[in-house]
């Protein structure tokens, strides 16, 4: 923070100084936060990462989502399982193919596929995806939105629609009387 003093030469502001040190400090902090929280792998024996990291599903449909866990150079892992945790407890079938695999090239590869039925909710939650192997267990971050199979606008056109015949049918004047039909019948 810059003043001017009355002779008209700069001074800078006593608190300049703190609230440097305290952007800096934050900074900092975050910084830190990111990266203790990467799935990447660094000392862990292995990373994560889904693609795509964010999924927009409309009822009724399905997607499918590439899991990569990647395996350090030198890390002895035999087998890693996934598996899903944060999805609401109806309305979803999830399947991973495979399930559990042994890390070929340092690599596996799953597909993640997410069907939402009509027992789901128009909603946008976090998941996770969970990878064990013997010794350690790595989360990946999936943000899933859930859209109406249509858009709502449609079902009040269609109640708008509704209403409208049924009360032109109503207010309207029918054409023919009940006595004129039953004489029609009888004749």
């Amino acid at each position: 923070m810059v003043l001017s003093t009355p002779g008209g030469s700069p001074r800078i502001s006593p608190s300049a100084p703190f609230l440097l040190w305290i952007s800096v400090t934050l900074s900092s902090l975050l910084v830190l936060t990111a990266v203790a929280y990467s799935s990447q792998p660094s000392e862990a024996g292995f990373g994560v990462s889904v693609v795509p990291s964010a999924v927009v599903i409309r009822v009724g449909e399905q997607v499918r989502i590439n899991v990569t866990v990647t395996v350090t150079e030198g890390a002895s892992i035999e087998q890693v399982c996934l598996s899903l945790q944060g999805f609401p407890d109806s309305g979803f079938r999830t399947s991973f193919l495979p399930e559990c695999a042994t890390p070929q090239s340092n690599r596996i590869t799953s597909i993640l596929t997410v069907e939402v039925t009509a027992a789901a909710a128009p909603q946008n939650f976090a998941a996770f995806v969970i990878v064990r192997s013997e010794a350690e267990i790595m989360q990946a971050t999936l943000d899933v939105t859930v859209e109406p199979a249509f858009p709502p606008w449609i079902t009040w056109i269609g109640l708008l629609l509704f209403l409208s015949v049924f009360g032109m049918a109503i207010a309207g004047k029918p054409k023919l009387s009940i006595r004129s039909i039953k004489r029609k019948r009888t004749a």
